[in-house]
């Protein structure tokens, strides 16, 4: 078995993906919990953007949370036995951009010629708050009260916009 212990299955961003859209409509209805309909929305584009990674690398598993491999290197390394830790990171197709849409926009080719406006709406998708130095993630410790009616509205047009821009590139992706 490829996955021996020394790997682990990528996740399922594709599924993760799915119900988390689903999640984020649900809670984003009729502005009702602006708070984490803003870090769901953050959760959705960084699971679309690791789904159509995953796609394009055929990536299979990974070592710890960073590395990630494609079947034949796992097969490979799994077969090899004794593998030096710098093997496996010399052997592995990517790191983890964990949740930066930066390093994954870069990682599909999207990064260059971003048209401006959308760079500018990926910026307030990924960093709601405006602030140096964090990104969708803290809204998880933020109170609704935090976030202004005008602030999510501004942030859900944006989030509309990066998705759909992201849905219409992945035929640019898969060549």
């Amino acid at each position: 078995m490829p996955f021996n212990g020394v790997f682990v299955r990528i996740e399922e961003f594709s599924e993760a993906y799915e119900t988390r859209i689903e999640d984020f409509i649900l809670v984003a209805k009729e502005n009702r919990r602006k708070t984490l309909s803003m870090y769901l929305g953050g959760v959705v584009i960084e699971c679309f953007l690791k789904k159509l990674l995953v796609q394009k690398y055929n990536i299979a598993g990974r070592k710890g949370i960073k590395y990630w491999y494609d079947l034949n290197i796992i097969e490979e390394l799994s077969e090899k036995g004794n593998v030096l830790k710098e093997e496996y990171k010399e052997k592995r197709i990517m790191d983890n951009p964990y949740h930066d849409y930066s390093k994954a926009l870069e990682l599909l080719g999207l990064s260059d010629n971003l048209p401006e406006n959308i760079e500018n709406k990926i910026k307030l998708v990924y960093n709601p708050l405006k602030q140096e130095k964090t990104d969708f993630t803290d809204l998880r410790y933020r109170a609704e009260k935090d976030i202004e009616t005008e602030e999510f509205e501004e942030w859900l047009a944006s989030f509309r916009e990066v998705h759909n821009w992201i849905n219409d590139q992945k035929q640019r992706i898969e060549d």
